[in-house]
């Protein structure tokens, strides 16, 4: 059942002291009391804050999500759409191809490097939504759809836990709607000048105050294999480039790489050569960081059983949420709850393990940006569907790791806002997507989130390869590796 505002029976607008608050009510469905109200407060800056509410809800039926704020606001056929997925995206449309309603762009609900959108164009000025009173990041969608002639339609939707309550509910958080002038930058400006007097941010920033160790770093290397391979590019390229090295070490483990998971442990090499290399590394000077995954469990391995079925994440119909990210391997990726205590000791196990073996920091694939999937599973004991059930759980994993590791640095994927205080640093690729063609047309890749979280964390990474040959892990089919080119021009 989807409820707007043409379903309600009444409605009526007040004013008092400058807010403005819409009351819908009455439906066919939901009863006669069934209230809605939407409040519009003044902030002094042309813009307002908002907040929405329901209740006496009889329907019986839980209320999954709310769509809130959607407003159209003037555009022409110069209007750009920032909106922050990962670094920042801005998509320049031709609208001639849009007619009225049809999707245009959207992000969330993971991937999510700030949680505003906007319009920018200096014609008829931009418009700017943002949910500043989500402290613990709800899954979200923003979205950009064809409005009206002259219009486009800016949405925000949120999956919410059910049930809230007995047919009352609001949603989780408030935000600001403003007009403004001016380019992303400035879009940028006004979520950091909020943003940076938050508790999390702070946090964030003392904690990267802390990594003394990534202050100096001058050069990551991206690198994976056996020690042998892994430690003669690192000493060619610090004897090249004549500046501190960092490692992020892939493939380190036994089982293949987008297969087996969790099994991480133990080395592809023996003990002492491990470690060994470890500790010859930082000898040396070099950070080490090495690779694990702990989102993703390997549903086609010998050892999924129904007990750590039972963990996975759920979609709404019932069926687990997974991704066969590795053709090579064909096993499907299950996505796993924060709720998930045997898959959860497993993964503390093995960063254990790793940390005792000397590394500098470990890298947690996937969990920064991919940790907001509503899970409906109703094994795992929290609300169904949406809220954040999922990310608080693994929120509650990574603080343990930190407390059972100290002095060592956490990193993760993609420019993660929900987490930043959880980690030191974290690998941005998408600075130069246009390289393996994975920017969408129309669309460049502005650096916001580096905007708007400088001295906050650190940033790393880039799309650059010396051949473009595919790398090739130990555990892959041989029959589909790939002729790897031997004459490779030396720059």
């Amino acid at each position: 059942l989807t409820v707007g505002p043409a379903d309600m029976e009444s409605v009526n607008v007040m004013t008092n002291d400058g807010t403005v608050a819409v009351v819908w009510r009455g439906h066919p469905r939901c009863g006669a009391d069934f209230t809605v109200r939407a409040t519009y407060t003044p902030t002094g800056d042309d813009g307002w804050s908002y907040a929405f509410a329901y209740e006496g809800n009889t329907s019986g039926l839980d209320v999954e999500g709310v769509d809130f704020p959607v407003m159209e606001v003037p555009r022409t056929d110069k209007t750009e759409l920032l909106f922050i997925h990962d670094t920042g995206t801005l998509r320049r449309p031709n609208w001639s191809k849009y007619a009225s309603g049809d999707r245009i762009a959207f992000a969330g609900y993971n991937h999510l490097g700030a949680h505003f959108l906007a319009t920018l164009d200096d014609t008829c000025g931009g418009w700017y939504i943002d949910t500043r009173g989500d402290s613990r990041f709800h899954p979200v969608k923003f979205l950009f759809n064809a409005g009206g002639p002259g219009c486009v339609r800016l949405s925000v939707e949120t999956a919410l836990a059910c049930p809230p309550g007995l047919g009352d509910g609001k949603l989780p958080f408030g935000g600001v709607i403003r007009p403004f002038r001016g380019g992303w930058y400035e879009a940028a400006m006004i979520y950091r000048d909020w943003v940076k007097e938050t508790d999390w941010f702070k946090r964030a920033k003392a904690n990267r105050a802390k990594a003394t160790k990534l202050r100096d770093v001058g050069l990551w290397l991206w690198n994976r294999g056996p020690s042998g391979v892994v430690t003669g590019a690192i000493d060619r390229v610090r004897a090249d480039a004549g500046v501190p090295v960092a490692l992020d070490w892939y493939w380190w483990h036994k089982i293949p790489y987008g297969g087996e998971a969790p099994y991480y442990w133990p080395p592809l090499e023996d003990m002492g050569t491990f470690c060994g290399t470890i500790a010859a590394l930082k000898a040396r000077g070099v950070y080490v960081q090495n690779y694990i995954n702990p989102m993703l469990s390997d549903g086609d391995d010998p050892r999924w059983t129904a007990k750590e079925a039972a963990e996975a994440i759920w979609k709404r119909d019932g069926c687990e949420e997974s991704t066969v990210y590795n053709p090579f391997f064909n096993h499907r990726s299950v996505y796993m709850c924060g709720h998930a205590p045997l898959f959860r000791g497993k993964l503390l196990s093995y960063v254990r393990n790793l940390c005792d073996a000397g590394v500098d920091g470990v890298y947690l694939d996937m969990v920064g940006k991919e940790a907001s999937y509503p899970c409906w599973n109703p094994a795992h004991g929290h609300p169904r569907g949406g809220g954040t059930a999922c990310s608080e759980g693994y929120r509650e994993m990574i603080l343990r790791m930190r407390r059972e590791n100290p002095g060592v640095d956490f990193s993760t994927e993609g420019t993660v806002e929900s987490f930043i205080e959880e980690f030191e640093s974290v690998i941005s690729l998408f600075q130069s997507p246009q390289r393996y063609g994975i920017i969408a047309p129309e669309s460049e890749r502005p650096p916001v989130y580096n905007a708007i979280y400088r001295g906050a964390i650190a940033q790393y990474g880039c799309f650059v390869t010396l051949d473009h040959e595919l790398p090739w892990c130990h555990g892959w089919p041989e029959k589909d590796r790939r002729q790897v080119r031997k004459d490779l021009v030396r720059a």
